[in-house]
């Protein structure tokens, strides 16, 4: 119990006056972007993961999923509830991350020697109409000797897999 004022103290609006602690279960607080919240579900299991307490995970439940998000954000409040065991060495106010599955995507990769790079701007040749066009694209994360593109390049369109070899924009080219 934490008492926050005194007799005879002027309230400040939104402060508490008097903050009182249960020896329940705790309760993680998450705000989750706009792009993820249809993950969440009230009664799901979620995993928590605190570092403060020695990277400990703990299984807990979703109780609440706030169905309003804040607007300048774009973030929804979702709670996570999980029991206070004593032995874990979670203890109220610590920081912690809510870990969930992500969906399986699948990423469009293409191989680390297709790409072009000029200066900052990424790229690979693609071929239409059997000639090999600069396509700008931007990049992501990296699988091996994969490069994930983000935007620039459709499932299915065709490109050059190898351009360590000096190719001109407009070249004509034979796919193979």
């Amino acid at each position: 119990m934490e008492k926050r004022s005194e007799e005879g103290a002027l309230a400040a609006p939104g402060q508490p006056l008097l903050v009182v602690e249960t020896l329940d279960d705790l309760k993680a607080i998450v705000e989750v972007p706009e792009a993820d919240i249809n993950r969440f579900a009230t009664g799901d299991s979620a995993t928590i993961e605190v570092g403060a307490a020695g990277n400990v995970q703990r299984r807990g439940v979703v109780t609440q999923i706030n169905p309003a998000g804040n607007y300048a954000s774009r973030q929804f409040e979702v709670q996570v509830r999980l029991p206070r065991d004593g032995t874990s060495g979670l203890k109220s106010g610590m920081y912690a991350q809510v870990l969930y599955p992500a969906d399986a995507e699948r990423a469009l990769t293409v191989p680390a020697q297709a790409l072009v790079t000029r200066g900052q701007l990424t790229g690979l040749f693609a071929i239409e109409d059997s000639t090999a066009l600069l396509r700008w694209i931007r990049t992501g994360q990296r699988h091996g000797d994969r490069v994930e593109v983000l935007s620039g390049l459709r499932p299915g369109d065709r490109y050059i897999a190898d351009a360590s070899r000096r190719i001109l924009d407009g070249q004509p080219v034979r796919p193979q």
